[in-house]
């Protein structure tokens, strides 16, 4: 759905996304509201207004969590949001005449299977080696939000 601003929790007046009056401090009138326990329920606010069908995670490495295990021959939304975040991960992210650059077209092919391996094998600074498969289930995802929270960076 579209509301105007990243689906995303925003903790800063310069970020974009859910965020709460408090973060503005006095540029926002100074509230302290909504309060701690109604700022924390934001991953879940957030899921039921974007019409999210994966659970919110309160922990952000966790944002994958639920997500279907695919393979090469699958298509779909979660196909594309796993090629771009392997685009992201890897640094490809640009949509120029990069040769690297999965093209997130929602199929699940011989170089997302590839590109899934590397990132199996790939010991980043937020998490290690995994079994390099080419097939992206619960530990891939797990290790994508890892990576994507470390980075700072959301698809």
């Amino acid at each position: 759905r579209e509301f105007g601003w990243k689906g995303e929790i925003a903790d800063s007046p310069n970020g974009y996304g859910l965020g709460t009056h408090r973060m503005g401090g006095q540029a926002w009138g100074g509230h302290s509201c909504p309060g701690d326990r109604r700022a924390a329920r934001r991953p879940d606010i957030l899921a039921l207004a974007v019409g999210s069908d994966h659970d919110a995670a309160s922990d952000p490495r966790d944002r994958y969590t639920g997500r279907p295990t695919l393979r090469e021959g699958d298509h779909g939304a979660d196909v594309v949001a796993l090629q771009n975040a392997l685009n992201i991960i890897f640094g490809h992210e640009a949509p120029t005449d990069d040769p690297n650059r999965i093209d997130p077209d929602g199929g699940y092919g011989p170089r997302t299977t590839a590109r899934v391996a590397s990132l199996q094998r790939y010991a980043s600074p937020w998490f290690g080696r995994i079994p390099d498969d080419g097939i992206c289930g619960p530990n891939t995802w797990r290790k994508i939000g890892y990576i994507l929270t470390g980075m700072n960076r959301t698809v």
